[in-house]
Formats: structure tokens, sequence, C-alpha cells
């Protein structure tokens, strides 16, 4: 993305060029949509986040009284899903308007808002990876508490 050899822009940035043109109010009104859904996706992931954190709070007791394996595998998964959730509202607060990155080089704005897009998809990617993995973790964990109750149950 962003500028290739030589100075010339990417393919998408002289593509948005030749169909907007002189049109900001068209361009402008598709970057916002697209930085909108970027910012819906990363309410998601906090989201998420924050009920997996909340559960937690519900079964993290018969998991830690499960033994060392789950008490492990809450941690680990808890200690994904907080990065997660940090990756997303380090994304949502850091804001930078639209109407501020606005110059008289069409070509550069169009160049550096995909820059900007890209970077907060990458964010969003690097969070969802994490979440992830920490529900994995997480779900491993209750599984192996479940399991283990299971079998003291058949004990009784």
């Amino acid at each position: 993305f962003g500028r290739g050899r030589r100075g010339a822009y990417s393919l998408e940035v002289e593509m948005l060029y030749e169909i907007y043109g002189s049109k900001l109010d068209g361009l402008i009104s598709m970057m916002a949509s697209q930085l909108g859904i970027l910012k819906m996706e990363a309410q998601v992931f906090t989201g998420l986040c924050g009920l997996a954190l909340t559960v937690t709070g519900f079964s993290g007791g018969n998991v830690i009284r499960a033994g060392s394996v789950s008490s492990t595998m809450l941690v680990i998964g808890i200690v994904f899903i907080f990065v997660s959730a940090a990756i997303s509202i380090f994304a949502l607060t850091n804001i930078k308007w639209i109407t501020q990155m606005i110059m008289r080089d069409t070509r550069l704005w169009i160049h550096n808002m995909i820059t900007r897009r890209d970077a907060f998809k990458m964010y969003l990617n690097m969070s969802a990876v994490s979440l992830c993995l920490g529900l994995v973790c997480y779900l491993s964990a209750v599984s192996i508490a479940a399991v283990k109750k299971g079998d003291q149950l058949k004990e009784t």
C-alpha cells in the first residue's frame, strides 16, 4: 500500500483519484464509511472481551478449584483477552479526524488515509488473534474443569 517505486502512488490511490478526482465529498464519505466499519469491528472485539472477562467472574472459582492446568489456561486466556481489549481500545481512541488530514494534494491525502486505514486494520487483526487465543485458552480451562467435575461426580 502507499507509495511504490520512485514515489509513484499505489494502484488503489490512483484508482480512487481516477474515480473521484476533484469530488472530495464522495471520497471523504467513502473513506469515512471504511473507517466506520473498522470502528464497529473494534467495538465488537471490545464487547466480546468484556463479556469473556465478566463470565470469568462467575466461573473462575470452579476453574481454579479444578487444578493447576485449568488455572494456568484460565490465566493465559485472561491475559490474551486483556491484550485484545487494550489493542482495540487503543485503536478506538487513537482518533485523527478526516478533516484534519485534508490537504491540497489529493493523491497524497488519499495515500495518507489509506495508510491510516490499513494501520487501523492491522491493529484490529492483532486484536482478533489475541482474542481468539484468549477464548481458546479460556474455553479449554472451562472444559478441563467440567471434565474434572464430571469425574468427581462419577466417583461419588
